[in-house]
């Protein structure tokens, strides 16, 4: 289970980058929303890793460090890729991001 979110994480952070190149190039709204999706996958994924962790043990003292370490940096680079698209929206508009105001287009 914890692979498999870990492995959705880095799917999630993977598919995240070329939509963070394009913001800066050219910021859409549909990309945007497109970052928004993969970050809250990141988030459940780290969230579903976290209840694993504090409900199974793993065999080895110091595994479940490691683990969380690893997801808690892929949640903190979607939360930065998330931090950016947001910059990338005020260099192209002027005005702050607003999730409300995207979401309707």
């Amino acid at each position: 289970m914890v692979k498999a979110e870990l492995a959705a994480a880095v799917a999630a952070v993977t598919a995240m980058l070329p939509l963070i190149e394009s913001q800066i190039l050219d910021y859409t709204p549909e990309r945007a929303i497109a970052l928004l999706a993969h970050g809250a996958a990141v988030q459940k994924s780290y969230r579903q890793i976290l209840l694993h962790l504090h409900q199974h043990r793993p065999a080895q003292a110091g595994d479940d460090q490691h683990i969380l370490l690893v997801a808690k940096n892929l949640e903190q680079t979607a939360d930065m890729a998330v931090e950016i698209m947001k910059i990338c929206h005020f260099i192209h508009f002027g005005t702050k991001y607003e999730k409300a105001k995207e979401a309707q287009g």
